[in-house]
Parts: C-alpha cells; sequence; structure tokens
C-alpha cells in the first residue's frame, strides 16, 4: 500500500509540474506579445483577406491614416442626399407615374431618405475613435496584459507552494505516522503473545505440579513442612521458573 501511495504521489507532482511548466511558458509568451501590443494587434489585422480590415485597425490603433468606415458611412450618405434631391427634383414626373400605377403614390421617399440619415449620423458615432479606443484598451491593456499576466503568475507561485513544497511535506509526515503507527501494533501484538505464553506455561506447570502431587505418597501436616511435600516443591520451581520467564520478557522488552 506504501508503495502504491508513492507512485501516486510521485505522479501527481509530475503532472502538477508539467501544467505548471505550460503555465509558465504561456505566461512568458503573453508578456512577450504585451511589450508591444499595439503592433502585434495590427500585425494579426493585417492577415485578414479584406484590406478594409487592416486599415481601420491602424486608424484606431494608431491613428495615422484615416478611417475607411468612416469615409464608407461619409459615401452612403452623400447617396441618400443625392436621392433626396433627385425626388424633390423629379416628383412632378412620380406623381406623373402614379397615376397609372397607383402603389407610387404611397411611396414615402423623403421619410426613408430621413431614416437612413439618421441611421448613418448613429453609426458615424458609434465608428469614431473615442468611442472604440476606450474598449481596445480596456480588454487589451488592461485585461489581457495586466489582469491576465498577473493572475497567471499569482496561481503558478500558489501552485508551485501547494503541490510541490506543501503537498510533498504533508506525504512524508502521513508515512512517518503511518510507519510508527505500523511499528506500535507489532510490538503490542508480540507482548500479547508473549503474555499469553507466560499464562500457558504457567497453567502447564500447576497442572503437572498437581498431577504429581495426587501420585505421591502424602505425609502427615504435622510431621513436615508446607516447604517440604511435593506441591511445595513444585510450587517453588513454579515461583522459579515464572519469574526467569518474567525476566527474560523484561530483557527482551528493553531494546524495543
Amino acid at each position: 500500500a506504501l508503495m502504491q501511495s508513492g507512485w501516486l504521489i510521485m505522479l501527481t507532482i509530475l503532472l502538477v509540474a508539467i501544467i505548471t511548466a505550460a503555465e509558465v511558458t504561456a505566461m512568458v509568451g503573453l508578456s512577450v506579445l504585451c511589450m508591444d501590443v499595439d503592433m502585434v494587434a495590427y500585425a494579426y489585422s493585417k492577415l485578414a483577406p479584406q484590406k478594409l480590415i487592416s486599415q481601420a485597425a491602424r486608424f484606431y490603433i494608431f491613428g495615422d491614416e484615416p478611417n475607411p468606415l468612416l469615409e464608407d458611412i461619409d459615401l452612403a450618405s452623400m447617396f441618400m442626399n443625392q436621392i433626396g434631391d433627385l425626388y424633390e427634383e423629379f416628383t412632378w414626373a412620380l406623381k406623373m407615374v402614379a397615376m397609372s400605377c397607383p402603389p407610387m403614390k404611397e411611396a414615402n421617399v423623403p421619410e426613408v431618405v430621413a431614416v437612413a440619415q439618421a441611421i448613418l449620423r448613429e453609426g458615424r458615432l458609434v465608428l469614431q475613435a473615442r468611442t472604440v479606443w476606450p474598449y481596445y484598451q480596456e480588454v487589451l491593456h488592461k485585461t489581457v496584459c495586466s489582469h491576465t499576466t498577473a493572475s497567471l503568475g499569482q496561481v503558478i507561485v500558489m501552485q508551485v507552494v501547494i503541490c510541490l513544497v506543501l503537498f510533498p511535506l504533508s506525504t512524508l509526515q502521513v508515512h512517518q505516522f503511518l510507519v510508527r503507527r505500523t511499528h506500535a501494533q507489532e510490538r503490542w501484538r508480540n507482548l500479547y503473545l508473549i503474555d499469553g505464553a507466560k499464562d500457558r506455561r504457567r497453567q502447564a506447570i500447576r497442572q503437572l505440579a498437581a498431577v504429581h502431587c495426587a501420585g505421591r505418597f502424602v505425609q502427615e501436616p504435622s510431621q513436615v513442612s508446607p516447604d517440604a511435600s511435593p506441591r511445595g516443591d513444585y510450587v517453588r520451581r513454579l515461583d522459579l521458573d515464572t519469574s526467569e520467564d518474567e525476566g527474560t520478557g523484561e530483557a527482551s522488552e528493553g531494546p524495543s
């Protein structure tokens, strides 16, 4: 069981070391990218198939080129103004056409132009640099380059301290406790066996003494002392054997 636990602990430490190495690699790579994150973001935008995306990214990141998205909005707004002007110029012709085509009377071109112009004005406000730049700053500079890097570093430090330092120390303490507990159980088991052997030996000696005394001639109690009887000899021998066993047991328990 201890060997299996040792293999499991070794595999756990190896797995944690591999994960920590991967996290350190990711943090180093992220730190390198954040050294010049604006240039990296612009380089990735140039991989897009449409040139419009890279031009817009350069405008929002560096601001040294015009915004192509705003140019498209201005162009659309100009087209809508031209549509409105053309409608006002040829209103009489459209009324003549509406006489032969009644659905043309329901066409409200000025309202359509007004709604389109309002949408284009809102889009122009949304695509302004002062609107987009705070989101770019918050997501890339603060979240990715500041908070993510700091959080990843804290995770790595805590992971190393807990999994590669405290976990092996606690495992070593548990192993030592189990070894001491096993030795204590073994010592108490040996003491129990020794005490049981002593009891069985005393009982056997007493039985032999009783059998021997029953087969011998019993003298008068007034003529011999209790110590001179055969039972007295066996009792004295029993006491000597018991004292020798106890001395041997104490001597065997001493080194343990």
